[in-house]
């Protein structure tokens, strides 16, 4: 039989299962939610503009640019007086394609004595998309099977050729 004082004791247990199903429910709710929030990741050279500011057009070498802003990202292909410093701050939320939230390439343009000539600024607004082509270069041949690739180089060696 049941006394009343088991009933009691039953009851105010149960209290305790509710709250600590309850507190179990709030930290998992807030463990998604922390997992959702924005990751920013910035890539390449995130300039200041007190910085840029120190490289004066007309008086700074590519020396002086490089001791200021550090290395370029890239150098033009066909013309090695252009140097470009480029960045890019990109924001992702869990799992969803990351946004480019911020893109700016600073073009330095030398002289032929390598006198800094002028700076360009170019933002997202200045680029251009690309798409890629699939495609693959044809080669000459037939592709090789597995097995082939596999037995491919049985019994090809001599002893004459081991000893070289």
């Amino acid at each position: 039989m049941h006394t009343p004082l088991h009933i009691i004791r039953r009851n105010l247990a149960r209290p305790n299962l509710a709250r600590r199903t309850l507190i179990a429910l709030a930290l998992t709710a807030g463990l998604g939610l922390a997992a959702c929030t924005d990751e920013v990741a910035t890539h390449g050279h995130i300039l200041r503009t007190a910085t840029v500011e120190d490289v004066r057009p007309g008086a700074a070498t590519k020396q002086d640019v490089r001791a200021v802003l550090g290395t370029p990202s890239s150098v033009a292909a066909f013309d090695d007086s252009v140097w470009y410093y480029i960045s890019q701050v990109r924001v992702s939320q869990a799992f969803f394609k990351p946004d480019t939230a911020q893109q700016q390439v600073l073009v330095m343009h030398f002289d032929g004595s390598g006198v800094l000539d002028k700076i360009g600024v170019l933002g997202e607004e200045d680029s251009n998309e690309v798409t890629l082509v699939a495609r693959e270069t044809p080669t000459a041949g037939h592709k090789l099977t597995f097995l082939e690739q596999l037995l491919g180089n049985v019994g090809r060696f001599t002893k004459q050729e081991q000893g070289l």
